[in-house]
């Protein structure tokens, strides 16, 4: 600024005593070497713009690269713990499957001491509940027939003696 006004200075005084080439001369040069310096100014400043748009487009290339990195590890992560529940629950479901299976063979087979140890509050508990009142009611029927078989059996060996007590007395008389 304070080179301005030296130059500005000068180009009036030239300006005033009809000097006026030399003030244009000296003016033009002055201009140009300000405009020379204005230029280099401004491409200094266009340089660290560039470089610091540089600097932030790499920061946030690295930023992605980063993020992607941990969304891919998140995506994986919830990969294996899909398939982790995913064979806790199957597996919750067909062992006691499995067991009621097997307690239903062994009560078909005729294994009436058969023990189903299944429990819980969903639909194979309900279900395992029921296969043990059924089992309970199989005994219970199976003890009852036994027990009007046995019933039968007396009933019928005390009509054998009946009769035999009368044929005995048809033949005695």
């Amino acid at each position: 600024l304070a080179a301005w006004r030296k130059t500005n200075a000068q180009v009036l005084d030239l300006v005033s005593p009809a000097k006026r080439s030399n003030a244009l001369t000296l003016s033009i040069g002055t201009s140009m070497f300000s405009m020379k310096k204005a230029m280099e100014a401004l491409n200094f400043l266009l340089e660290r713009s560039r470089q610091a748009a540089e600097a932030q487009a790499q920061a946030a290339l690295a930023d992605a690269a980063s993020r992607q990195t941990t969304l891919m590890v998140v995506a994986g992560l919830c990969v294996v713990l899909s398939a982790l529940l995913g064979t806790l629950i199957t597996l919750s479901i067909t062992r006691p499957l499995r067991h009621g299976v097997a307690f239903a063979r062994a009560v078909a087979d005729g294994d009436m001491q058969a023990r189903l140890d299944v429990a819980g509050r969903d639909e194979i508990g309900t279900l395992a509940d029921a296969m043990r009142r059924m089992l309970v009611s199989l005994k219970d029927n199976i003890a009852q027939a036994t027990a009007r078989g046995e019933e039968a059996a007396a009933a019928a060996a005390t009509a054998r003696q009946a009769t035999e007590v009368a044929e005995s007395h048809r033949q005695a008389a």
